[in-house]
């Protein structure tokens, strides 16, 4: 069940449904709640459910929450877990929560903090070796740079995420990458 909804939040997400997004995150939550006690790897649906939340607040606009869904998120992560969690999600998503939160607080105007959040994500990201989640960290890396005016960076980060997207066939992100190029 907690994969089918998921994959629905995931669907609704990228058509830019947020409202439905946020419905099927907020089920999500409670089918972790209620499956989570029962697996080995304890929290990594509760982790992936405060991921995506965190992510569709942050479409919404709703910042102070996606801090919140990711303190929570960072509270649960657990690296020995990160093959469980690209497993079923595609991605480490502690990872994910350190780019949401540089994200949000961004917007908040928290720069130096963002700054940090966002190496934090770099750092994680090039530890695990996993190629498609340094790519997503990099991609919202160059985004960060974008925002924050500094167009050597923005430049640099999107050219490693399209070098790494080339190689590993990550068409999106190196469509992303030439845009923030």
């Amino acid at each position: 069940l907690f994969s089918v909804l998921y994959r629905m939040y995931e669907m609704y997400e990228y058509r830019g449904a947020f409202q439905t997004s946020q419905q099927v995150g907020e089920e999500l939550l409670r089918t972790a709640h209620r499956q989570d006690a029962h697996r080995q790897d304890a929290g990594t649906l509760l982790l992936g459910s405060h991921e995506a939340l965190a992510c569709t607040r942050f479409h919404l606009g709703a910042f102070a929450q996606v801090l919140d869904h990711t303190e929570q998120g960072f509270s649960l992560y657990d690296r020995r877990h990160h093959v469980d969690c690209v497993s079923l999600y595609g991605r480490d998503v502690g990872v994910s929560c350190y780019y949401w939160a540089a994200m949000a607080l961004w917007f908040q105007g928290y720069i130096d903090q963002a700054w940090a959040k966002n190496t934090e994500a770099l750092d994680l990201a090039r530890e695990l070796g996993h190629p498609y989640s340094l790519s997503m960290a990099l991609i919202r890396a160059a985004f960060l740079g974008l925002f924050c005016r500094e167009p050597g960076a923005t430049r640099q980060w999107a050219e490693a995420a399209m070098a790494l997207a080339a190689e590993h066939g990550f068409l999106t992100h190196g469509a992303i990458g030439t845009i923030l190029q």
